[in-house]
């Protein structure tokens, strides 16, 4: 079905230098977007690596991604996951954010593998599933605070 909730896990890499006032810009922006498709997600950055969470209607999302892609603040960007979930991990979040650390990001098996997948290769994309999970689950324990 079109509108099926979906969750869409992409990372990416800025093509210059982002700035906190750059960063809140992207966050008010997405906010104000975001609610009105009824989307819901994370955005985390780390020394210009950009990793978002999106979940909503599957043609929102899409939709929404679409124009992501194109967005000339970053490249290479690299879908990891795009599948069909029964309830949100994000519900009340129109863009959760955090900046990630590099301590946070050495907590984290894998973490510059991840970072490192150009995308090309589908069995190295499955093989990142587990540090997704990790990467979303340290963000909600934060969250939760």
């Amino acid at each position: 079905m079109p509108n099926d909730l979906i969750c869409l896990v992409y990372a990416s890499h800025a093509t210059g230098p982002i700035s906190q006032e750059d960063l809140d810009e992207i966050l008010r922006v997405s906010r104000e977007n975001n609610a009105q498709l009824g989307i819901t997600g994370v955005l985390l950055y780390s020394n210009g690596n950009f990793f978002q969470v999106l979940e909503g209607p599957k043609d929102n999302v899409l939709k929404l991604f679409g124009r992501i892609r194109k967005d000339p603040r970053h490249t290479g960007v690299v879908t990891y996951s795009c599948r069909t979930i029964e309830k949100r991990n994000f519900p009340k979040w129109t863009m959760g954010f955090r900046r990630i650390t590099d301590d946070d990001t050495q907590a984290i098996e894998g973490w510059n593998h991840l970072m490192q997948n150009d995308g090309t290769d589908a069995k190295e994309l499955a093989d990142c599933s587990h540090i997704i999970l990790a990467l979303i689950n340290s963000f909600k324990m934060v969250a939760n605070r």
